[in-house]
């Protein structure tokens, strides 16, 4: 794992929001954080809306942790996100931009 670590991103479909699965990858992401110790960098947040649902972003530092979580979404490395589309959804809060 000697490679930088990226943003990773993933798209949720409407219906799997629909059924709860945000609500679900949320509840499994605050465990994995808390359980990891509350590791600084580890945040997760949603993005912009997309026509077949909501797209998520794991922050770098979730990698280590999270990484099933990550491949269970089916995330995908990507660019670091636009911080005015970002609401935070948990992890460290120390990453939301709060300047405002």
């Amino acid at each position: 794992m000697g490679a930088t670590m990226s943003w990773y991103k993933a798209v949720l479909t409407n219906l799997q929001i629909a059924a709860g699965e945000l609500i679900t990858l949320v509840a499994d992401f605050e465990y994995l954080y808390l359980n990891a110790g509350e590791p600084a960098g580890m945040a997760l947040f949603q993005g912009e809306l997309v026509p077949a649902g909501c797209t998520v972003y794991f922050s770098p530092g979730s990698v280590r942790h999270a990484s099933y979580l990550i491949a269970g979404y089916g995330g995908t490395p990507c660019e670091t996100p636009v911080r005015e589309i970002l609401q935070y959804l948990g992890g460290d809060m120390s990453l939301v931009d709060t300047s405002e």
